[in-house]
């Protein structure tokens, strides 16, 4: 077993420090780059947010400036060849692990992804951990280097590291969902609603209003310790994002479902909020006594959303994109809700749904 010694733990405190930081997530890579040179000898460093079905990656890279013409197309076309992301996918493992526990040099530079990639970046050595992203996604940060290999010594300080990485990412993502605007995107999804929660990419609640309180404890139970939702909500919110994984538009209607008590019943609508896997929860109760919005009575949720996009201006193809539907059905919910509001065009249905 590999020790660090004084030194390397006084280095890699002093780095904590520096990560800790409050960023959004926007800023986490830049944040990652510069603690990890100080760390791990190396050439060049990278963090890199890589979907390896859709065969996509962002990259930051540091020094600055580190590229070489079609970098990035290279890599996504040979991204398969890859054994780091290869051992990630199949046993989800994110410790730290060198491109040599996987291939001999020799057996790495035969590989179109050596020939179009790392040599024309001069790279022969990589050492990468990996940090939980959302649902098809995966987050390398990765020291590369030409010449001799990385340690023991290195591979023990990433992994040491990497525990602190996942926690900052996630304060990272719970500090990017809490500066989200609720009230607009609930307003878009629902055209208006009488309670909110926005849940970060973790499953933490990094919000909840007073109201989503209440109405969270009356219909189902109350949030857990920890400030996660509870179980039934998780595993709806699990099974959302998995369906829709990281291709759809911020924001969309990821799902809805409804929750009867007595005669009022409470719609739940989970809405993608950022690219990261930050979600929504809009809540809008209806009861006998006159809460239902004017006019709803007969419609369907989905009618409803339409109705309501279509109220606040949105045309037929806007409002395709934030449900993640067709233009044409879109317009078929249209012709659908418009007898059972009584009336022949879309002004006229928004004027009844305000």
């Amino acid at each position: 077993m590999i020790c660090l010694t004084e030194k390397d733990l006084r280095r890699l405190a002093d780095s904590l420090g520096e990560l800790y930081q409050a960023c959004a997530l926007d800023a986490f890579g830049g944040r990652a780059l510069a603690v990890l040179p100080a760390l791990v000898g190396c050439d060049t460093c990278s963090y890199n947010e890589v979907n390896p079905v859709r065969r996509r990656v962002v990259a930051q890279t540091a020094p600055d400036g580190f590229a070489f013409p079609g970098m990035v197309e290279a890599f996504q076309e040979h991204m398969g060849q890859h054994p780091l992301i290869g051992h990630y996918r199949a046993t989800r493992d994110g410790r730290a692990r060198k491109m040599s526990d996987f291939l001999s040099l020799r057996e790495f530079r035969q590989l179109p992804l050596y020939q179009d990639f790392y040599r024309l970046a001069g790279i022969d050595r990589q050492l990468a951990v990996t940090v939980p992203a959302r649902p098809g996604v995966m987050i390398g940060l990765a020291v590369s280097r030409a010449g001799r290999d990385f340690s023991e010594r290195d591979r023990a300080a990433l992994d040491f590291l990497r525990p602190h990485l996942i926690r900052a990412y996630a304060s990272a993502a719970a500090l990017t969902a809490a500066g989200l605007d609720v009230r607009t995107l609930g307003n878009a999804a629902l055209g208006g609603c009488d309670g909110a929660a926005v849940i970060a990419a973790d499953g933490r609640v990094c919000y909840l209003s007073d109201s989503a309180r209440d109405l969270l404890r009356r219909y189902l139970e109350p949030a857990e310790p920890g400030g996660f939702l509870p179980c039934s909500l998780r595993l709806w919110r699990a099974a959302a994002l998995a369906r829709a994984r990281s291709a759809c538009p911020v924001p969309a209607v990821l799902g809805s479902r409804e929750v009867a008590r007595g005669a009022s019943r409470l719609t739940l609508t989970l809405i993608s909020a950022d690219a990261y896997g930050s979600v929504l929860l809009a809540l809008a109760e209806h009861s006998a006594a006159g809460r239902e919005r004017p006019g709803g009575q007969g419609l369907t949720q989905r009618e409803i959303e339409v109705i309501s996009l279509a109220a606040d201006g949105r045309t037929n193809r806007e409002i395709a994109g934030l449900l993640g539907i067709s233009p044409l059905t879109v317009r078929k919910h249209l012709e659908h809700a418009y007898p059972k509001l009584g009336v022949g065009n879309r002004t006229a249905a928004a004027a009844r749904m305000r």
